[in-house]
């Protein structure tokens, strides 16, 4: 938000406001009160979180700048219009009054508590990656014969500014960020250039394609990092026009100092950390030494597996070629467009050679489609796994190289001062036992207050440094989500390079024959299907049950007794039911009766559509029993949902889109709901702390739709995983609905954590 806006050109009510919630220890507004703040205007979510989105917030806080900026927002907001910098900076009106309620109330809110530890960093995967998208594209330019890349164009999503930087640029940002954020994780640099003798295998192209792909990754971390994206060297590097970035960047280093200087809990860092913080950070960096080993073990191989298909692509079309061509001498004549004829004593009166030569010529142009479809494949890997494991392990080694300087630097510098402290104490003694001169004695203990004083500044930094490793730490453990979306990418990139050959394996017989004639013998007889089986794996050979154990996992073993065991899922074969889930539902609609002839059911996470089953008996929607009242069901998920008679879906379609739930509006009679599902779960990361707080989001994004949709009345079941986040989503229902109850089925199995939260009787606000 770049906009003007100072004292004079508010309302007082603004300033009023402001004097009511700020915080008189910082003189700054707390985040979390400006969200408490933000809820009261009882506008929409999503206008809500635009207007956070253009917010400034800085360790936690608002200036009061920024505050009357959000504060024009909301009133424009409540006006109808929609909110952003340019509707401030086209503004020449007096800015509106925002309806915020009482004053005293704003009083009572500025007083609450702030909630959580400074400790904590609150932001989740999809908001880091929200922060900025940088993209690296290389500029040639001409040197005589030669084309030689030596800039850069830097283009920034977040700043919608594009700058042309050279590698020197990044070598002083990257050494400028080293020296502000000494005790934070900072990317290294790919090499300048080639090192003879290690990479003798790479061409100069590849390096320099290599490089670029390096730095992006390298910038695009940096603009994402909580800390450094609010930082001024991150916005001059990323939209300085001038001609000399790197002085501007050296001027804006010596104006800020590093971070131990100027943040402001940085010497009461030791109050926030616990007390096995040492031990803490030993396990933590094992584990992750061993998540780096594994990971990059993992991208080696799909590195290796990317080149195989760009190799596999290129082998295609050049086998394509051969098969359509044939050397006769020094010509070169295709075997499609050969119009030679073939004698009636060689052939037996059969034009067996000519439907052949037609069908070749075909066959050839299936050979280059394959192979564009290998390389197409060879490219998702590459873009979508390898370079996306490369970023993780980017990561992961600048926390490995943070480690060190931890331990090198800080906690080295420590002990080495408090030997040099030792030897002078040693010293004072024995200058007082020997009687010597006063003014050498007033020396030394001059000399010890100092180091007394560099000992308290080093202690205070390495309590600061730990501090920062804490969070940093959390950092990592937020971007291991990432790895499930490159595992998952590169799962449908083998299944998709695995189908796509069914495309053309229908064609192949028809290649080889003509319509108005049967195919010789021996041709009837070549297995054409074979080719496509020896190019790829058949896609359906994956979803093939297993007949044995053989070769599986302990895990996947037990998984599979398990399923076999498990009467529920018996029972869903033998009653139809498309999982054993559907259970769960009929038992909590038996002992509550939540669903009744006539009701209209929303289903989300419908997929594979055991809940719509349920519903549809229960509701009447197919009209089975024309006695009593037919009702309506809707089904919204991400995936695709089979077909089925009295209920309608929404397939890939996401709940929390507003798009998604206006067209739920309009399908839904009367555009209300009497019930609504959710039976709605991440995939699992295996962490279950975040897992259970992903799922926590997700029912709360619901029971945002049941706030538009549902029924004065109405009722509200989600599935949830017991943890921490528990009783936040409780509190959220209890808040809307007169009676909550907690409910494990039958059907759950009783290790897991799963329980489904009923809540009856909506209360609209």
């Amino acid at each position: 938000m770049e906009v003007e806006i100072n004292e004079g050109s508010v309302p007082p009510f603004y300033r009023e406001v402001y004097e009511a919630i700020c915080c008189k220890q910082e003189d700054r507004v707390q985040t979390d009160v400006f969200q408490r703040l933000l809820s009261k205007t009882d506008l929409p979510v999503a206008v809500q979180n635009q207007i956070a989105k253009h917010v400034d917030c800085k360790e936690g806080f608002l200036s009061k700048l920024t505050l009357y900026k959000a504060l024009a927002l909301i009133a424009l907001a409540q006006q109808g219009k929609h909110p952003s910098p340019k509707l401030l900076e086209n503004f020449t009106q007096e800015f509106p009054k925002p309806n915020l309620g009482e004053l005293k109330d704003l009083h009572a809110l500025g007083m609450q508590p702030a909630s959580g530890n400074p400790l904590l960093l609150s932001q989740t995967l999809t908001e880091l990656l929200d922060i900025d998208t940088v993209q690296v594209e290389l500029i040639p330019e001409k040197k005589g014969l030669f084309l030689k890349h030596v800039e850069y164009e830097i283009t920034s999503q977040r700043f919608q500014a594009s700058v042309y930087r050279r590698y020197s640029d990044f070598d002083v940002f990257h050494e400028l960020l080293l020296q502000r954020f000494a005790y934070r994780m900072v990317p290294a640099l790919p090499p300048k250039r080639m090192l003879k003798g290690v990479l003798t295998s790479t061409t100069d192209r590849e390096f320099i394609e290599g490089r670029r792909r390096a730095l992006r990754r390298f910038v695009n971390l940096v603009a994402r990092h909580p800390f450094f994206s609010e930082d001024g060297l991150i916005k001059i590097f990323l939209t300085f026009n001038g001609s000399d970035v790197q002085n501007k960047l050296r001027e804006s280093f010596k104006t800020a100092g590093d971070e131990f200087m100027t943040c402001k809990i940085a010497t009461r860092a030791k109050e926030y950390l616990p007390g096995d913080i040492q031990a803490k950070f030993s396990s933590s960096r094992e584990m992750i030494r061993n998540i780096f080993n594994s990971f990059q073990k993992l991208r080696d191989q799909a590195e290796r597996m990317a080149v195989r298909s760009v190799e596999n692509a290129t082998d295609l079309l050049m086998f394509g070629r051969e098969l359509g061509q044939v050397k006769a001498g020094s010509d070169t004549v295709a075997l499609g467009s050969d119009t030679m004829p073939v004698q009636s004593w060689a052939s037996t009166n059969k034009n067996t050679w000519g439907t052949m030569r037609q069908s070749l010529k075909g066959l050839s142009v299936e050979f280059a489609l394959l192979a564009d479809k290998a390389a197409q494949q060879g490219k998702r890997e590459e873009d979508d796994v390898v370079e996306k494991l490369n970023l993780f392990l980017d990561l992961l080694q600048s926390y490995k190289d943070l480690c060190e300087r931890h331990e090198k630097g800080v906690l080295h510098d420590h002990q080495r001062a408090l030997q040099k402290y030792s030897v002078m104490k040693r010293q004072m003694m024995s200058a007082t036992v020997q009687s010597k001169e006063q003014l050498s004695v007033d020396q030394l203990e001059s000399r010890i207050v100092q180091q007394e004083n560099a000992i308290l500044t080093m202690e205070l930094r390495n309590y600061f440094s730990l501090f920062c490793l804490h969070q940093e730490t959390q950092l990592i453990y937020t971007y291991l989500q990432i790895t499930a979306y490159i595992l998952g990418a590169f799962v449908n990139s083998q299944i998709q390079g695995h189908r796509e050959p069914h495309q053309t394996d229908q064609r192949h017989a028809r290649l080889f024959s003509d319509p108005g004639q049967q195919l010789p013998e021996t041709l009837e007889m070549f297995p054409f299907s074979l080719l496509r089986r020896s190019l790829h794996i058949s896609g359906q050979c994956l979803k093939k049950t297993p007949q044995n154990l053989k070769g599986k996992t302990v895990a996947e073993q037990r998984w599979v007794v398990r399923q076999l065991k498990d009467p529920f899922v018996k029972a869903a074969q033998v009653q139809n039911y498309r999982c054993r889930s559907a259970f769960k539902l009929l038992e909590i609609n038996e002992k509550h009766r939540i669903l009744q002839p006539g009701l209209s059911v929303v289903d989300c996470g419908a997929a594979p559509g055991a809940w719509s089953q349920v519903a549809v008996e229960k509701v009447n929607s197919a009209g089975a029993d024309p006695e009593v009242p037919t009702g309506f069901v809707i089904g919204v998920d991400l995936l695709r949902i089979a077909p089925l008679v009295g209920a309608h879906f929404l397939a890939n379609s996401d709940v929390t889109d507003p798009a998604t739930q206006t067209r739920l509006q309009e399908l839904l009679p009367a555009r209300r709901a009497d019930v609504i599902l959710s039976d709605m779960a991440p995939n699992a990361s295996g962490f279950k702390e975040m897992d259970h707080e992903r799922l926590i989001s997700m029912c709360l994004s619901v029971l945002e739709l049941a706030e538009k949709v549902l029924q004065p009345g109405g009722t509200f079941l989600c599935k949830c995983w017991d943890g921490g986040q528990t009783s936040l989503l409780k509190n959220k229902l209890a808040q809307s609905f007169q009676d909550i109850r907690t409910i494990k089925p039958q059907a759950s199995r009783k290790e897991s954590a799963e329980m489904f939260l009923l809540a009856k009787n909506y209360r609209k606000k």
